[in-house]
């Protein structure tokens, strides 16, 4: 890392580590010379020995305004023309970086080939270079954009969702709200291990205490992800009591108008009790929703990189668990969006379940 990302940065950081040890009980903490490391290629890390989906992958740059762009992927069911049901994904990036390749080509082009889906996931600016709003816009922008545009970019506008991973879930459920007012048809929302509240609210809810002994499992959750990702991204006055900030906070009567939602948490998932509260109150507010829980996955179900020094049979159980979860998540997405398009009734049950993900046929 060069010094002059060190001296820009240097501010940030020493708040994020007094953020970090201040409110987390998790014990490492994330520095931003770590953060540097993940917007590398990082040689201790590979993609899992997994083929890629058989779908079409198009990357290209969509114009925001004159002086900016961002960069998107299209992912489509191969040899299908004319206009598709269309995902738009928020990867997981912590708003800290851009390494989610591997991610995105098996999460996003699995489901454009059993699904027959198109998926189109968007890179947006990145922490701390920018800062709340600006990366809540750019998601924005990018649904406004193809959405303005939708005969070229082939998206039936009448089957139209969005969703992400983790920061990206957050970010699906944060908008989904205020493009739905602006009149944009998002049909559906599909929300994975989300975390739907950056303030330290949940942490002293029962929700978080009943599920406190599982967190240990998670492999992610020694590191207070969330404590960084809030430290590089909102401002220090932010206002967490602004439901376009916190989503959960959102009042009862305005979450009405919000599309029915698949929500997915692992069993391990440290953000588990995020999806069952964030559930709970799309269910006040009768908005469809299932949450389905991943059995004995963590909140690394969506990360397909290993390390590069893993054994071969631990490689192989962990190819098998994945494909496991890719036909969970193929098949909640269709449910809802099948919900949404065939009956547009908000009258659909809410249900929470266990799942044990079905082997891949």
């Amino acid at each position: 890392m060069n010094s002059e990302s060190r001296t820009i940065n240097s501010e940030v950081e020493e708040r994020t580590t007094q953020d970090s040890t201040s409110t987390s009980t998790s014990p490492y903490v994330i520095t931003w010379e770590m953060v540097m490391d993940w917007r590398e290629e990082c040689p201790s890390l590979r993609p899992l020995a997994m083929p890629l989906p058989k779908a079409s992958i198009q990357q290209e740059v969509l114009p925001i305004t004159k002086n900016r762009s961002i960069p998107i992927t299209i992912y489509r069911p191969k040899d299908i023309k004319g206009p598709l049901p269309t995902v738009f994904w928020v990867p997981g990036t912590m708003f800290l970086h851009h390494k989610v390749t591997a991610d995105n080509h098996m999460t996003c082009g699995y489901l454009a080939e059993k699904a027959g889906y198109q998926v189109i996931s968007m890179f947006h600016r990145v922490a701390p270079e920018v800062t709340y709003p600006l990366i809540h816009e750019d998601v924005m922008e990018v649904v406004r954009k193809v959405m303005a545009k939708s005969e070229k970019y082939q998206v039936d506008i009448k089957a139209v969702g969005i969703g992400g991973y983790s920061a990206g879930a957050y970010l699906a459920a944060s908008v989904s709200y205020k493009l739905v007012k602006e009149g944009i048809p998002i049909c559906c929302q599909i929300l994975a291990e989300g975390v739907f509240d950056f303030s330290d609210h949940v942490k002293g809810t029962e929700e978080y205490k009943k599920y406190l002994h599982l967190y240990e499992n998670d492999p992610f959750y020694k590191w207070g992800f969330a404590e960084t990702a809030r430290s590089y991204y909102f401002p220090e006055d932010v206002n967490w009591s602004n439901p376009d900030v916190t989503p959960r906070v959102r009042r009862t009567e305005e979450m009405k108008i919000l599309p029915p939602a698949t929500i997915i948490a692992g069993e391990y998932d440290m953000f588990r009790a995020h999806s069952k509260i964030y559930t709970d109150k799309l269910r006040e507010a009768k908005v469809p929703v299932e949450l389905t829980t991943l059995e004995k996955q963590s909140h690394a179900a969506f990360y397909f990189k290993v390390p590069s020094d893993i054994k071969p049979e631990k490689e192989r159980e962990l190819v098998k668990e994945k494909y496991e979860v890719l036909n969970v998540f193929v098949e909640k997405v269709k449910q809802v969006f099948d919900t949404a398009i065939k009956t547009r009734d908000p009258a659909i049950k809410t249900r929470t379940r266990l799942v044990t993900p079905k082997p891949c046929l």
